[in-house]
């Protein structure tokens, strides 16, 4: 989680759009893990149409484009540190991962200023850690 954040946060500084993005799940991922695994563990996967998983992934992904966007219009190019990291929906086990709910990042600029930002989850999966959306999940 920790790694995650800290190249969230070098992506702002370098004004990286791709870097930002490569922190957030794939289609793939997100319609081979999340939309099937989105059930109690142990419990058999979720059965959800093409059409029904395209709509929910195409919201999802056009959402955080334009949110994208807008953090690295707020962040980008500015060197922060983090001082506290939260979850506001707390952490939840599904059967193929774990979500880490609407991350609340408490930051700091060059100049010691606080800067409060939240986003939505993060997703542990097979040990490694992607954000699921930049918008508030």
């Amino acid at each position: 989680m920790d790694d995650l954040i800290v190249r969230l946060l070098k992506a702002f500084e370098a004004n990286d759009a791709d870097g930002v993005r490569k922190l957030r799940v794939t289609r793939r991922e997100y319609l081979k893990i999340i939309m099937p695994g989105f059930v109690e563990p142990g419990a058999p996967p979720r059965i959800v149409d093409k059409q029904e998983s395209e709509f929910w992934w195409n919201l999802l992904d056009g959402k955080s484009l334009y949110t994208e966007l807008a953090l690295l219009n707020d962040y980008g190019g500015r060197r922060f540190t983090v001082k506290e990291v939260t979850f506001l929906k707390g952490v939840k086990s599904y059967a193929w991962y774990t979500s880490h709910g609407r991350i609340l990042l408490t930051l700091a600029d060059e100049g010691g200023e606080e800067r409060r930002l939240q986003m939505g989850s993060v997703i542990e999966a097979n040990g490694a850690f992607k954000f699921v959306s930049y918008t508030r999940d």
